[in-house]
């Protein structure tokens, strides 16, 4: 039975190598799968330095325990005969339990072996009304229905049958289980791309709303922050670059440590509305606060280049935010992408261009700044920056439930 298959497996004396140098030593004695060791050294960072040592640690300890390897190697040929044997009636017990007691035990079951293809449908169909997300993989005729059944079927490209592919929602090209982690880290650095450009430009256009609003409650519609010329440059020629650029960054490092997103959950999930919803006011309250303190009763002009110029210093800082909406800036390990970089230069080239044009700066309504003033903006600016990494602390620190 599988216990006594767990207890025999469980004198091998180096089964303590299996959280990562074990996965790495069974790729080593299988000539076919030696291809992959690269790929396991690469997800579980260890150097070429540390697979020499393993290689020598495993010889040795296959050659002082061989003689209970080979122990125990007899041990399974007998448990096997023995499960053969009993393949049968374990079959027969699969098909007595009603749906309500095969509800009860399936979470709990890892290994199912010698399954009829109505008890792979079962089985599929049993987890999808628990409300899992099932991913079943095959390569028969007899997988078919369990592959159509499933949230996601694979079939084997190589191995598997036209049935089977016709059947399946993906094809694994190189019948690679490696293949498959590939593509769902790619998943979910798409999905993290897509919620990072999108809270992005959520937060950025709360804030004009936000700081719009204000000034028409304070100061009446002849003082507003911003006029509408004004703000389409921003949406138009500020914003976009950094928002293309944050749903072009390459997969994270740790993108598979996060738990799955639970089923349903929405892209401006509770945690993301809150977010933009605090950076949001944040940045009006600051914005607002350099439109008042530039006198805008006195010079109108003046007060709008300010809240102009401290906005565009927000967009730029927040290319550097939104890179992570939950981990530090200095806790990223992937560098900068080059659109990134090509927005972090473009826009306050182009900010200047708008600035110091007489023409440009007529059209817009601008009046030129001196040092104090860039200082002023630059510093007004920065504190999105930092307001921004003290939510994320914060929000890290909170239980994984809140």
């Amino acid at each position: 039975e599988p216990k006594t298959y767990i207890k025999a497996l469980s004198k091998i004396h180096f089964a303590s190598y299996m959280p990562k140098e074990g996965v790495l030593n069974i790729l080593m004695t299988h000539p076919s799968l030696k291809d992959r060791v690269k790929y396991i050294q690469r997800e579980f960072n260890i150097s070429d330095e540390e697979v020499e040592k393993m290689k020598s640690e495993y010889s040795e300890v296959i050659t002082k325990y061989k003689e209970e390897l080979d122990a125990v190697k007899s041990e399974i040929e007998v448990i096997k005969s023995e499960y053969a044997s009993k393949s049968e009636e374990l079959e027969n017990e699969l098909k007595t339990l009603n749906e309500k007691e095969f509800e009860i035990i399936v979470d709990a079951v890892n290994i199912y072996a010698r399954v009829m293809p109505e008890q792979k449908l079962k089985i599929v169909e049993t987890l999808k009304r628990k409300g899992h997300i099932v991913a079943m993989t095959g390569d028969g005729v007899n997988d078919a229905p369990a592959l159509k059944m499933a949230d996601i079927g694979i079939a084997m490209g190589i191995k598997g049958t036209d049935v089977a592919k016709e059947s399946s929602d993906m094809i694994l090209q190189d019948d690679n289980f490696a293949t498959i982690v590939e593509a769902v880290k790619s998943g979910r650095n798409i999905y993290e791309n897509i919620e990072k450009f999108t809270c992005y430009l959520i937060s950025r256009n709360f804030t004009e709303v936000i700081l719009i609003s204000i000034g028409i409650l304070i100061y009446g519609f002849n003082y507003l922050p911003l006029l509408p010329l004004q703000i389409l440059f921003i949406n138009a020629f500020d914003e976009e670059l950094p928002a293309i650029s944050l749903g072009m960054y390459p997969v994270r490092k740790d993108v598979m440590n996060k738990p799955p997103r639970k089923i349903g959950q929405e892209i401006l999930a509770k945690k993301n509305f809150f977010l933009v919803i605090k950076l949001a006011s944040f940045m009006a309250f600051v914005a607002f606060m350099v439109f008042i303190a530039s006198n805008p009763i006195s010079n109108i002009e003046y007060a709008r280049t300010m809240v102009f110029t401290t906005i565009v210093g927000m967009v730029i800082f927040n290319t550097f935010n939104f890179r992570s909406l939950d981990e530090s800036v200095f806790k990223i390990g992937a560098p900068m992408n080059k659109i990134s970089i090509l927005a972090v230069v473009f826009i306050p080239i182009l900010t200047l261009i708008i600035l110091y044009t007489p023409y440009l700066r007529g059209i817009f309504e601008f009046t030129t700044l001196g040092l104090r003033d860039w200082i002023i903006c630059l510093v007004a600016s920065f504190s999105t920056f930092i307001y921004m990494e003290v939510v994320k602390l914060l929000n890290n620190k909170k239980p994984p439930n809140k």
